[in-house]
């Protein structure tokens, strides 16, 4: 038994199953990283055993949870199989943990490219280390082989987007590859949540521009938008500067709430399986 039902197999033995959920848009300042940043530290401060992996190689979650990114970190785990519990650090927020981002990512393409199966590196990995409750992984914003091997690993896609035309134009290229990855590396992988980020209070012609996004996404994601919508605030920059996640920085407050309620949506089928984990 190989891949993620070897890790299932597992964690059912034990009496419950992880989850990996990959976080991905390839259009730029759409929320993404903020979003597996503050699920992650979420879902841990609800006594679920967490790690967030950073694929992205600008770093910006490894920065936000007061690390720097290695340089070489997750090259080596693909690259020489060295295990994931080697690189996992810890976090200032209790039960989560934190696989800083490496640099030379940004290479990954030609470093990778031409070895067979890299694609499932990453699960590969995550089948071999300790496991947890639950995995975040904040892809990079584009479409490339380290985005694949995100994909490949998860058990599903949190789409966080900002409610703009340029950003809906965008969203077709990133389904057409998680209906590729589906087909040919990771059949069970399903998009668990369209989550609507940087969305404005103000402004007349804003909200109108934002209804008709949301109308469009009900119409093609029916079952996947989340209720919750992230609005735009400067307390997530504030946060990352204090290197806090945003329920941290401001417990309490809007982003904290909102979070929190992205968070319960996407976890409630699984609240009962941590409450009487005993």
């Amino acid at each position: 038994m190989t891949g993620r039902h070897a890790i299932d197999a597992r964690r059912e033995q034990a009496g419950r199953r992880m989850r990996t959920t990959a976080v991905a848009n390839n259009k730029g300042g759409t929320g993404k990283t903020t979003t597996a940043v503050n699920v992650a530290a979420i879902a841990a401060s609800m006594g679920y055993l967490t790690v967030l992996i950073d694929l992205d190689d600008q770093g910006s979650a490894t920065k936000w949870l007061g690390h720097s990114p290695a340089n070489t970190d997750l090259v080596e785990v693909f690259r020489d199989d060295r295990p994931l519990d080697d690189v996992i650090r810890s976090t200032a927020v209790d039960g989560l943990e934190l696989v800083r981002a490496s640099a030379e990512l940004a290479d990954a393409d030609r470093q990778f490219g031409g070895e067979a199966g890299v694609q499932h590196a990453l699960l590969h990995a995550l089948e071999k280390a300790t496991q947890r409750d639950f995995v975040v992984i904040d892809c990079p914003g584009d479409l490339g082989l380290v985005t694949i091997m995100g994909l490949a690993a998860a058990d599903d896609v949190l789409i966080p987007l900002a409610a703009g035309a340029m950003e809906l134009n965008e969203l077709p290229k990133l389904t057409r590859l998680i209906d590729k990855v589906r087909r040919r590396l990771n059949g069970d992988l399903r998009i668990s949540g369209v989550l609507p980020c940087r969305v404005s209070k103000y402004g007349k012609h804003t909200s109108k521009v934002v209804a008709d996004v949301l109308d469009t996404l009900r119409k093609h994601f029916p079952d996947e938008l989340l209720s919750t919508v992230i609005h735009e605030s400067i307390r997530h920059g504030e946060a990352f500067s204090a290197q806090q996640p945003i329920s941290w920085y401001e417990p309490g407050g809007t982003g904290d709430r909102e979070y929190r309620a992205a968070v319960a949506e996407l976890l409630a089928p699984r609240a009962r399986e941590v409450a009487t984990r005993g």
